[in-house]
């Protein structure tokens, strides 16, 4: 997920040198404090969540306990300009006694300025909970204008228990989840934040989903199974159809909260990071899109690990908790990479066990963010990082390469590759992920990019044939 702005963009190309994390990280700095103590649905759910945009923004959202003599628990959004240094704050306040608010999620609402937050409201009475929503502007502040609620009235479903929402901007739609608290997930769309769709059931049996987006729409959710603690996965098109439930791992934690991540230039490969009962961390890797998955790889001795991509790119961020407290967090150059990259323990203060830290990439090249909560302290804090970014070029693969030239450029780009002989096919990726153009050369293994005819920005190819790929990045400014 991803704060999008409107901006000229200025693209500075870098040499990858090294998939390591650079040593440039910032200090810790404060996000929010938890005035009664950090607020979560239950071990291994999350109780924040986080976007990393463009132009340094940031922006958060969590919920602080006011007890039961106050009006309810507050939903916090704060939001940085510049890199998480400074933050300013916006409270909407739950009224109704000592409501308890659950499991805040939030994502920008397709095509528009608007964010979405979601939350689940305990009423703390006999009355069912309810799956509420709010809209902000959020571009350049954040100003709240409406609120709604979802709908959750699937026969059989009881009250729901947590919740969580994607972006889905090729069906051009907010996709919320929700838990019940008799372990069925499901989904509910809107494409303005304001009406929903009747809610359809996704999966029995579930605790801890979580879901991410492919750039041509796909979505990817999985679960620990909640009685018998297997890791589980299914894939649904842009319209909702799911397919059937693939199992990822046999060995799961029962309070293991799997989270997917996409592999974006062509969405070739997914990942899931889990953890066991003898607290190690996994990674699980599907190369045919989650239709089978392959041996579980160890990253370290931690738990609730979290994985996040670089859209457009190969590139993956992973992180995960240590029983004394420190983050480990890598940035590696696929999801392949992931289990023999270097983890390093990032944190000046004691980071919170009970549920995942996350590290998210930011829009730019180059940006990303921790987010990790202290229970010593009650607070969040963020630190971020300018990893050696820009074009990863070029890559190579027993002799298979790809290049292009003049890079950066503005007009007619030749594109090179050798290898692959006249077999060769190449495939041109936005930024996001989508596919622009798909070349077969008739004549040798060369062609021209009409970069004119692109908007101004950074894009991937991939040349593939023989069973084998490369790419390179090229820079149309």
């Amino acid at each position: 997920m991803k704060i999008l702005h409107n901006f000229a963009r200025v693209a500075v190309v870098f040499l990858l040198c090294s998939p390591a994390l650079s040593d440039g990280w910032a200090e810790d700095y404060l996000v929010g404090h938890f005035l009664q103590g950090i607020v979560v649905t239950g071990e291994g759910y999350s109780s924040f969540e986080c976007l990393y945009g463009t132009d340094d923004d940031m922006l958060v959202t969590f919920v602080n306990h006011q007890g039961v003599s106050r009006s309810g628990d507050i939903l916090t959004l704060n939001k940085s300009f510049n890199n998480g240094y400074t933050w300013t704050r916006t409270n909407t306040a739950i009224q109704g006694g000592g409501n308890t608010l659950l499991s805040p999620s939030f994502a920008p609402i397709p095509g528009t300025d608007t964010l979405l937050v979601a939350i689940v409201t305990d009423f703390n009475t006999d009355a069912s909970n309810t799956l509420d929503t709010y809209k902000y502007t959020y571009a350049n502040n954040i100003t709240y204008h409406r609120w709604s609620q979802a709908d959750y009235s699937y026969p059989g479903a009881q009250e729901p228990v947590s919740c969580f929402v994607l972006n889905n901007e090729v069906s051009g739609e907010i996709w919320l989840f929700a838990e019940s608290s008799n372990n069925w997930l499901y989904l509910t769309r809107s494409s303005d934040g304001t009406t929903w769709s009747s809610s359809v059931p996704v999966a029995a049996n579930v605790s801890r989903p979580s879901a991410v987006v492919s750039s041509d729409g796909q979505v990817a959710v999985t679960w620990t199974n909640s009685i018998s603690h297997t890791i589980l996965c299914s894939i649904a098109s842009p319209s909702a159809t799911f397919s059937p439930a693939v199992t990822v791992s046999e060995s799961g934690a029962e309070l293991a909260s799997p989270v997917p991540g996409w592999e974006h230039i062509g969405n070739e490969n997914l990942g899931i990071v889990w953890h066991s009962e003898e607290g190690e961390s996994y990674i699980t890797i599907s190369e045919d899109q989650g239709d089978s998955w392959g041996d579980s790889h160890p990253i370290g001795t931690g738990v609730y690990p979290y994985i996040n991509s670089f859209e457009g790119t190969r590139r993956m961020a992973v992180c995960y908790t240590s029983t004394d407290g420190d983050v480990y967090v890598t940035n590696a150059l696929t999801i392949n990479a992931v289990p023999s990259a270097t983890f390093v323990a990032r944190s000046h203060h004691e980071a919170y066990s009970g549920a995942s830290s996350r590290v998210v990439y930011g829009e730019e090249p180059g940006q990303l963010a921790l987010f990790f909560l202290s229970p010593a302290v009650n607070d969040l804090w963020v630190t971020s990082s300018r990893f050696i970014a820009g074009i990863e070029e070029p890559e190579t693969s027993d002799n298979y390469t790809v290049t292009a030239g003049p890079n950066p450029g503005a007009g007619s780009i030749t594109v090179s590759s050798t290898g692959f002989g006249d077999s060769v096919e190449y495939s041109i990726y936005s930024i996001n992920g989508r596919l622009v153009d798909h070349v077969q050369p008739h004549n040798g293994n060369a062609f021209l990019v009409d970069a004119g005819s692109f908007p101004a920005g950074m894009y991937t190819i991939v040349a593939s044939g023989n069973g084998r790929t490369a790419s390179c990045r090229i820079v149309r400014f």
